[in-house]
């Protein structure tokens, strides 16, 4: 028997391959727990809320929140109420630094803080500032460093504007690292208004030193009444989209809906406002309010816009959560759409986030659902077109019905999995007893009963067949991929991947990278490829091929055939006659478990060795872990525990 030709499973240049994010009627979707419910904020007596999430360019994470106070407790009577702080969190959630507060003024309450990454690393934080007694709230930031160390002094977003309180900041970061900084305005000490008729959003231009270009501007063109909440994104071409809720122009329905403009990078606008939500009389909207937008931008220029909205068909309950896609230009690429399932009291607080493959997931909350819970964070996924994507689901874990959920916040990783935050109620602590918390999950995909050919996002996916004769490509990234029943070609593409045949005669492909491919049950063959792998076969007979690296092979039950290829590896063949080859170019190999009389060893490749009497006299040598092949060049096989005197001429294919 000679070495058995290697042929690597089809790199999907051609048609017929479909992208599992592009493949809804298909694969199925649900999200893989990472972690869950995990507490970020330190254990103390204070209470935290209102938390916001991001992720840096390095893919870790900075979370936000406020921490309130008693004035006892900090030994600053009648000073400080709240205060701003921030942890720095792995790219898998859990918290890599400490507990930082953000703001250096202590008097009265920092709260409302928003966080935006900046692109050498680093992330500016904006908060209100809020007086205890009297006094104006101003809107401030701060920036800070990669490793989480403040660049320069808190700066007053608002100081050109100052005789007017401001509240409810957002940020969006420039391509140059520079920034705009949005706010709601409201009252002067006399109870006047900027924009001369209650509350009005308002923007500040900033330069990558933190320096004022240029001063205040107004964001909206309708004044009367109040515009409020305002929300800010920077969009693929580098524009600014800001929206907010508030008073509809004159002759539009709803009054009170959700709205937007767009801003050039100096600040000029590119147009009038907009509405977000359809006008009355359409699909949905009937003329009821719409409150509270977020934002995310899609990689083809466009944008979708989640938002609460009361009383909208087909929802029946009180308050729902919407969507709508935009192109590059704002114009609505479709009607808006319902997000929540579950349709009894309250969905309300929703965010969204873009994943890495182009579609987008929102999270909300969830109030009086029929599963005893009073309260719940829920998600729902979508394609980048807006399909639904499996189904609604659950994000928190704990079955507490007197925990309570404010304000949720969810950021996207580079590998296609999010990470959620919310605020939860610490059981231990009856006063002032909420924690921030994050849930963290991964993306995975699931197949039919029918044959698929099926590609990854290049993000790290977790794909799933089940049944039918599957061909999936897991692309780049570190992958996750299980055939299910059915004789499956799974290839892993680079990274280092996890293969599974599961059920059937299947072929596995590691190709680049460190991967463990595992055959299951069946007659399955399993290709190493280049990189350190490992590989089991499972419990039928099985054809190994370690490739380059220095990989383990494991047969497991069956007669299996075992090759370890170039570099220094390790062969165990398991119960069953096993074959193990060596040829010339292998290097250094061992076999573990040789059973003389069963196993055989296939040396028809090892040109150096002609026959069993020239392997016995010239190329055999005993020492204390076994017997040692000697075939040239460095080609050693070790056959650990033998004797010269346990093999024999049928233990050897020639």
């Amino acid at each position: 028997m000679a070495r058995e030709t290697v042929s690597r499973l089809p790199v999907p240049e051609t048609g017929g391959w479909r992208a599992a994010a592009e493949v809804e009627g298909t694969m199925s979707y649900q999200p893989k727990r990472i972690l869950t419910d995990l507490v970020i904020n330190q254990p103390s007596e204070t209470s935290e809320s209102d938390p916001r999430l991001t992720v840096l360019a390095d893919g870790r994470m900075v979370a936000v929140w406020a921490s309130s106070h008693e004035a006892a407790y900090l030994g600053l009577e009648g000073w400080d109420i709240a205060d701003s702080y921030f942890r720095i969190l792995g790219a898998d959630g859990r918290p890599e630094g400490e507990v930082t507060r953000i703001n250096t003024a202590r008097v009265g309450s920092q709260v409302s803080a928003e966080v935006a990454a900046l692109p050498d690393g680093g992330f500016i934080v904006t908060y209100a500032g809020v007086p205890l007694k009297s006094g104006l709230a101003q809107i401030g930031f701060q920036r800070f460093d990669a490793t989480g160390a403040a660049v320069g002094g808190e700066t007053i977003v608002s100081g050109d504007m100052s005789t007017f309180s401001a509240m409810n900041p957002s940020v969006a970061v420039l391509e140059d690292g520079g920034f705009l900084v949005t706010w709601q305005s409201g009252k002067n000490l006399a109870g006047g208004y900027a924009d001369g008729d209650r509350e009005g959003v308002y923007a500040r231009l900033f330069d990558a030193d933190g320096l004022a270009v240029g001063g205040s501007f107004a964001v909206t063109q309708e004044v009367t009444d109040w515009q409020q909440n305002p929300v800010a994104l920077r969009l693929s071409d580098g524009a600014v989209l800001i929206a907010w809720h508030g008073k509809a122009l004159d002759g539009e329905s709803p009054a009170l809906g959700v709205r937007a403009r767009v801003f050039e990078e100096d600040g000029t606008p590119r147009g009038g406002e907009f509405l977000l939500n359809a006008e009355s009389g359409s699909t949905l909207t009937s003329g009821s309010p719409q409150l509270n937008p977020s934002l995310a931008a899609l990689p083809d220029g466009g944008f979708v816009a989640v938002w609460e909205g009361s009383a909208q068909a087909p929802d029946n309950s009180s308050w729902g959560i919407f969507a709508r896609i935009f192109d590059a230009d704002g114009t609505a690429s479709d009607p808006e759409f319902g997000v929540n399932t579950a349709r009894t009291q309250n969905q309300t607080r929703p965010e969204v986030a873009v994943l890495a493959d182009g579609g987008f997931v929102v999270v909300w909350q969830s109030d009086f659902l029929t599963d005893g819970w009073t309260t719940a964070v829920r998600g729902q996924r979508y394609a980048a077109d807006g399909t639904a994507v499996g189904s609604e689901f659950g994000v928190n874990q704990t079955p507490m019905s007197s925990w309570k959920y404010s304000q949720i916040d969810v950021a996207a990783q580079k590998d296609g999995g999010f990470t959620v935050t919310y605020m939860l109620a610490d059981p231990e602590v009856t006063s002032n007893p909420y924690d921030i918390v994050v849930s963290r999950f991964a993306p995975e995909w699931f197949g039919t009963l029918a044959a698929e050919r099926l590609l990854g996002t290049g993000k790290g996916d977790r794909l799933y067949g089940l049944a039918g004769n599957d061909s999936i490509f897991g692309q780049t990234g570190n992958d996750t991929i299980d055939g299910g029943t059915g004789h499956d070609q799974i290839s892993g593409g680079a990274g280092n991947d996890r293969l599974t045949g599961a059920g059937g005669n299947d072929r596995l492909g590691g190709a680049t990278g460190n991967d463990l491919l595992l055959g299951g049950t069946g007659h399955d063959t399993l290709n190493g490829d280049k990189g350190d792998d490992r590989l089991e076969g499972g419990a039928d007979r099985d054809r190994l091929n370690g490739g380059a690296g220095a990989d383990v092979l494991k047969g497991g039950g069956g007669a299996d055939v075992l090759d370890g290829g170039t570099g220094r590896d390790v062969m165990t063949g398991g119960t069953g006659n096993d074959v193990f080859v060596f040829a010339k170019g292998d290097g250094g190999d061992r076999i573990t478990d040789f059973g003389t009389g069963a196993d055989r060893i296939d040396l028809g490749d090892l040109a150096s060795v002609t026959s069993w009497r020239d392997l016995r006299l010239h190329h055999l040598q005993e020492g204390a872990e076994g017997v040692t092949i000697l075939g040239g060049n460095g080609d050693r096989l070790l056959i650990a525990g033998a004797t010269l005197a346990s093999l024999e001429a049928a233990d050897f294919i020639f």
